[in-house]
């Protein structure tokens, strides 16, 4: 036990004398490190080659300084820094304070800090190899390092770190440093532990606590725990490095927990735990923020590298929120993958919209205000190579540009460095449009595949779209496109809807007016197929130096297009509509056009869509003229051509070349173009005309139109014309020209065909027109001029004339379209009036002036003013009857009504010798009829005409008609002649008189009386018949009747038949003034004539029938042959004179017969006669022969036979010697018998002017002589010259 305790007390004691001994040296040495410390940096230069020799690093110490403090040295090292073998800066540290616990680097034999204080360490440290999964991957490798760790993590019990940085340095990307504001480490054994602040610099402006748990005994045995906690870490700074300085956010802080695991001295593990993360910032005066929710983040290490992933994380701003967001990342040596799940891209659109105001890039892309969810987001990096890809749901955007907005749009993407494709797909959805297209364009169905590929030096990045298909209904487009330096198009449409063409018309290559226009006009229809060729660069377009192509050919289907407000619709439509580059051209193949066909005859072009102020549309067609009219008064031009043409009533097929300039800056239209006319038909409004044949071209320019040289035919007559029109305040004013020059028959035939014999030679006139059509209806002036010469007018006096002569001839007319009011005028001698309804196309009244004076149209109905101072009857009752009867077979009479014809005619010439003076009359009309009241000096009489003119006729009342004849017409040898001579042709019209029926008082034509006067006439269809005919005057009366037979193939044959009694023929032809050879004598006359023609054709030399006469007592006197001689065809006055010559006692008085009687029979103006007698007193005398009605001449041989009586003068007379004086005597007393005379014959022979009598032979016979009963009255003594001389004529 005592052994013990000394060994122990030994122990002991050796122990404290070891223990002084130390000491001892001890503070000699500390005394010594005292003294020396001061003199420290004088061995810097040892101390750097010493670690050099000790650990291969190449160390700087700037400056070494060392001093005693209390217990202990310390130690002030400024400006250290370490090196690699590549001279590279590894660590760097500013000052490092070292104390030295002098007892505890004593007890543990080495150097023991008390307390150890580094500032300002800069320690750059290799990213990847931090990062680095592998458990054999130290931090650094150089064994001075790992000296230091010896030190850091087991020699210094507690150290700090104020105001350091590590610098994370990588090959591709700027060094990052973790700023240490503040580290206090402290080792407790194999447990060490660090807490502090540290801040990453750059990105946050505040500090985030850490606190490091490690235990081990080296760093790469080390394991534990890593915590980081931040309360609103303030990270601006980062935002300010990635915004422009001119843009602030406002705030920007992170609120987050994180705990790593740590093992083998390397990270393993590192989850965050998300706190509520904000940034706020003003954008144009409105407060706006976006907050990161809470959520999880998770990094752990993988082979060969590390990943990182999060939960489910919420953006949101005051107003939306977007949870679901989810995201990896990953590396695995040089690759990087990254994913990024139910991304909305809406979440960052306002902070966008504020960095894109600097940033032109996201400045161009935010203008899109692209909105989809990226549900697939992959990154994915590998040497230096990377990639996008990822899934869109529900893309939109707006549109910019050219670039269509989109709506609701699926697809994927693959992006990388050189080469991107996108792929879309949608469906139900439409593209909107910024300024391309007017309007969005709806879909069923879009997909669309898009190539990206990144530009060189020498080349262009480009974007191609090899397949883009739209389909909606039964449209569909298919296209291709790329874009880089230019643009290239490709593109196909079918089946679109042409009324929403428009839609498709890009809106920045086309002016707005265009586009306006185009739209408007095309307003139904179906783009059977488009398609668009695009070659050239955008900015150059329209390629007006030919650097570019851009076309567009579109097939339009049963379309109807406007091309303009005002016209009529094209319907029915199939044309070509062409875009080249700034041309534009439509070419129609059918449609239809206000009734019109059309066949490739419709185009229309606007040269320049760039400089374009009118679109100019051809219309070039052969149409109905009518129809082009339709057309015209259904367009603006209604008012000037469209009237025009409608007042012209044109049919027939006429040629339209028309241009119309449709205004597209100002709306207007100009139609300039021309109408060919080709044997086209004109019925005029009024002047009421028809024309035909019409040749020429009428030229137009908006409401200006003109016409040269136009060749036409009115009722077969060639016409020259000229036609104006233009505007005026009054309305559209048109000017027609109608020249011709016609044979005077043609054109009487043209005008009114019975006029046609009254005319001969040639006419010039000249027709001009002025008509104003005004908004409605129109008014016009026409004037017709002619001087006639060359014209001869057969008309009756004083309106006749030669070809030679000049008379002027005018017509005007003016009207509207209700009606017109004619007028015409001749040489001042004939004036007619009329007001011409148009409704009715027949005169409502008229005025006929056949004066020097025009009293104009002063009244209602057809009248007619007459002041003549001579006028010949019998043409003008020819030219009346013809215009009566031509009146009668119109079913609607031209003229009005005849409501009075007044007037008077100084001298009226009933017929040639035949005048009535001073003759004025009224013809006025009642209810049924029209009264004539006619008065002259020669005339009183009272007309009634029926207006059932053919069934009633007329009636006359003539209190007296005294015709006076002129002593031509008392020359019996001239009438027939005369009368024959009126009229030479068929005188048909006889079939249309009414019936007649006349009464007149005392009538009388010259000489011959005819006393009370009744007639009655009618006409049939194929006759005209006088049914009565009577006159009786004194104890005379005529009656006859008959009838004119119309033939189809001649003039017909009259034919009558009659009787004449009168008590005493030879008295009433002495008050005819007919001196005849007959005294006394009652007559009974039977007549029966028929001559070719109608009644006044009569003509000797067609006179055929019979004649049947009886006489009563009467005698024979000796007439002069001159003068009327009603028995001229007998020359009875001859014979007398023969007999009285050579029987002067027996005809001394004249030729007494008892009676007279015979048949004529007529062929052919030749009267004939075999039984004509005069049983006379002296004798009979037996007539047989003709007499030649037209030679006149005679023929006749007649036989006298003497009565011989017991009378002795009665026998001396007709002695065939007889006695004188007393042989007289004696023979009445001596002789019984004696010879006489029995027959005489006789030849006349001749003219009726000079017959000549020849006595042919006399028989005689003896007769007894009576006892003389008386003296004998008286003694014939017969010169020897008067004996008579045998058979010598005598005349």
């Amino acid at each position: 036990m005592q052994g013990t305790k000394r060994v122990c007390f030994y122990c002991l004691h050796k122990l404290w004398l070891a223990l002084a001994l130390t000491l001892v040296l001890l503070a000699v040495l500390i005394s010594v490190l005292r003294y020396s410390l001061p003199y420290a940096d004088g061995y810097k230069q040892h101390i750097e080659q010493l670690i050099y020799n000790r650990y291969g690093a190449d160390v700087s110490i700037g400056q070494l300084s060392a001093g005693w403090q209390k217990y202990g040295p310390a130690l002030l090292l400024k400006d250290v820094q370490l090196h690699d073998e590549q001279q590279q800066l590894q660590l760097s540290i500013a000052q490092t304070s070292v104390r030295l616990d002098f007892w505890r680097s004593l007890l543990n034999r080495q150097l023991t800090a008390q307390h150890f204080e580094l500032s300002g360490l800069k320690y750059y440290i290799d990213a990847d190899r931090l990062l680095q999964a592998g458990q054999n991957a130290p931090l650094d490798a150089a064994p001075v390092l790992d000296a230091l760790e010896t030190l850091f993590f087991r020699q210094l019990a507690y150290f700090s770190v104020v105001d350091s940085q590590l610098i994370l340095q990588n090959d591709n990307n700027p060094d990052f440093s973790i700023m240490i504001k503040q580290l206090d480490w402290a080792n407790s054994g194999n447990r060490h532990q660090g807490y502090g602040d540290l801040s990453l610099a750059g990105v946050t402006a505040n500090t985030v606590s850490f606190v490091l748990d490690l235990y081990g005994d080296s760093l790469a045995q080390a394991f534990g725990q890593l915590y980081l906690q931040s309360e609103q870490l303030d990270v601006l700074p980062l935002f300010g490095k990635l915004l422009p300085p001119s843009r602030k956010l406002d705030q920007a802080s992170i609120n987050f927990a994180a705990w790593g695991r740590i093992d083998k001295g390397l990270l393993q593990r590192i989850q965050v735990e998300l706190a509520d993360n904000s940034l706020s910032w003003q954008h144009q005066g409105q407060q706006h923020s976006l907050q990161l929710g809470q959520g999880q983040l998770l990094w752990q290490p993988a082979e060969q590298g590390w990943s990182m992933q999060s939960g489910d994380l919420t953006l949101s701003t005051a107003t939306q929120s977007w949870p679901g967001l989810q995201f990896q990342l990953h590396r695995q040596h040089n690759q990087w993958q990254a994913g990024l799940n139910q991304f909305a891209l809406a979440a960052l659109s306002p902070l966008a919209q504020l960095l894109a105001e600097d940033i032109a890039p996201l400045q161009q892309l935010m203008q899109y205000q692209p909105n989809a969810t990226l549900t697939q987001l992959q990154w994915h990096s590998d040497d230096g190579q990377w990639q996008f890809s990822g899934d869109i749901n529900a893309l939109s955007s707006e549109p910019v540009a050219d670039v269509p907005g989109l709506q609701q749009v699926n697809g994927d993407f693959v992006i990388g460095a050189e080469l991107a494709r996108l792929r879309l797909h949608s469906e139900k959805s439409q593209l909107s449009w910024d300024k391309l297209f007017n309007v969005a364009t709806g879909y069923d169905e879009l997909a669309a595949t898009l190539y990206w590929q990144a530009g060189t030096a020498d080349r262009h990045w480009r974007l191609t779209a090899p397949q883009l298909q739209l389909k909606a209904g039964a449209m569909q487009l298919d296209a291709s496109l790329q874009l880089d330096d230019s643009l290239q198009i490709l593109a196909k449409l079918q089946q679109a809807d042409a009324s929403q063409a428009g839609r498709f018309f890009p809106a920045p290559y086309m002016l707005d007016k265009v586009r306006a226009y185009l739209d408007q006009a095309i307003v139904a229809g179906t783009v059977a197929e488009a398609t668009v060729l695009w070659h050239g660069k955008p900015a150059d377009f329209p390629y007006r130096e030919h650097q570019g192509v851009f076309q567009v050919q579109a097939q339009l289907e049963d379309s109807q297009f406007e091309f303009a407000p005002e016209w009529p619709q094209l319907s029915g439509l199939s044309a070509e509509l062409l875009f080249d580059n700034a041309n534009m051209q439509i070419h129609t193949r059918a449609g239809e056009l206000a009734g019109i066909a059309l066949h490739q005859t419709v185009s229309a072009e606007i040269p320049d869509l760039f400089a374009a102020d009118t679109l100019d549309i051809r219309i070039n067609q052969t149409v109905e003229a009518s129809a082009l009219t339709q057309l015209m008064l259904q367009s603006p031009l209604a008012d000037n051509l469209g009237k025009t043409l409608q007042h012209l009533g044109a049919t027939g097929q006429v040629h339209g070349d028309v241009l119309l300039a449709v205004g597209l800056k100002q709306p207007t239209v100009q139609a300039i173009g021309t109408v060919t006319f080709d044997d086209t038909e004109l019925a005029l409004a009024a002047p009421a005309m028809q024309l035909s044949r019409l040749q020429g071209k009428l030229t137009f320019d908006n409401e200006q139109i003109k016409a040269d040289s136009l060749k036409l035919h009115w009722r077969g007559l060639p016409l020259n014309a000229a036609l104006q029109g233009e505007n005026s305040a009054q309305g559209y004013q048109l000017a027609l020209q109608l020249t011709g020059r016609h044979q005077a028959q043609q054109l009487a035939q043209a005008l009114h065909q019975p006029l046609q014999p009254l005319v001969e030679g040639a006419t010039d006139w000249q027709l001009n027109l002025a008509l104003n059509l005004p908004q409605s209806g129109f008014t016009y002036q026409a004037e017709l001029v002619s001087d006639l010469q060359q014209t001869a007018l057969l008309l009756p006096a004083p309106y006749g004339k030669t070809g030679a002569d000049r008379r002027k001839l005018n017509v005007t007319a003016n009207g509207n379209e209700q009606r017109s009011l004619l007028a015409l005028h001749y040489n001042d001698q004939l004036h007619f009036h009329a007001e011409l309804s148009h409704e009715q196309q027949r005169l409502s009244r008229a005025h006929l002036v056949l004066a020097e004076t025009d009293i104009g149209l002063n009244s209602n109905g057809f009248n007619v003013s007459i002041d003549l101072p001579q006028a010949e009857f019998l043409p003008w009752f020819e030219l009346l009857q013809q215009q009566l009867s031509d009146s009668a077979e119109t079913e609607q009479p031209f003229f009005p009504q005849l409501s009075l014809v007044r007037g008077k005619v100084a001298r009226l010439d009933m017929a040639p010798g035949i005048v009535l003076n001073n003759t004025v009359f009224e013809l006025t009309t009642l209810p049924d009829s029209w009264q004539l009241q006619l008065n002259g000096t020669e005339i009183a009489s009272r007309w009634s005409f029926s207006k059932d003119w053919q069934g009633k006729g007329i009636s006359a009342a003539l209190d007296y008609l005294h015709l006076p004849l002129t002593n031509a017409v008392l020359n019996t040898d001239e009438l027939p002649q005369t009368v024959a001579e009126v009229i030479q042709h068929p005188q048909r019209w006889l079939l249309q008189l009414p019936p007649l029926q006349l009464t007149c008082g005392d009538c009388s034509v010259g000489n011959y009386r005819f006393g009370k006067v009744n007639a009655k006439a009618q006409s049939t269809a194929e006759q005209w018949q006088l049914n009565e005919f009577s006159a009786d005057y004194k104890r005379s009366r005529l009656t006859a009747s008959g009838s004119w037979q119309n033939d189809s193939n001649s003039a017909g044959r009259s034919q009558f038949s009659g009787r004449l009694q009168t008590a005493n023929l030879g008295a009433m032809l002495d008050e005819f003034q007919l001196t005849s050879a007959i005294s006394g004598s009652s007559a009974d006359i039977d007549f029966d004539l028929n001559w070719p023609g109608a009644p006044q054709q009569f003509a000797p030399d067609e006179l055929a029938g019979k004649v049947k006469f009886a006489l009563g007592e009467g005698s024979l006197t000796e007439v002069s042959d001159q003068g009327s001689r009603l028995f001229s065809i007998f020359s009875l006055d001859s014979l007398l004179r023969k007999l009285r010559l050579d029987f002067r006692d027996v005809f001394a008085k004249g030729f007494f017969y008892n009676s007279m009687s015979g048949n004529l029979a007529i062929t052919q103006g030749v009267a004939q006669t075999s039984d004509a007698a005069i049983d006379g007193v002296p004798g009979n005398l037996q007539i047989q022969g003709y007499a030649d009605l037209v030679g006149k001449e005679l023929d006749y041989q007649m036989a006298f036979s003497p009565k011989v009586t017991s009378s002795l003068p009665v026998i001396i007379a007709w002695m065939v010697n007889p006695a004188t004086g007393l042989a007289a005597l004696a023979l009445d007393e001596v002789f019984q018998s004696a010879e006489v005379i029995s027959k005489i014959n006789f030849t006349v022979t001749g003219s009726f002017d000079k017959p000549v009598v020849t006595e042919v032979n006399r028989h005689s016979t003896e007769v007894p002589v009576p006892v003389r009963v008386a003296q004998p009255e008286a003694i014939i003594n017969l010169p020897a010259a008067d004996q008579p001389q045998g058979k010598q004529p005598h005349g």
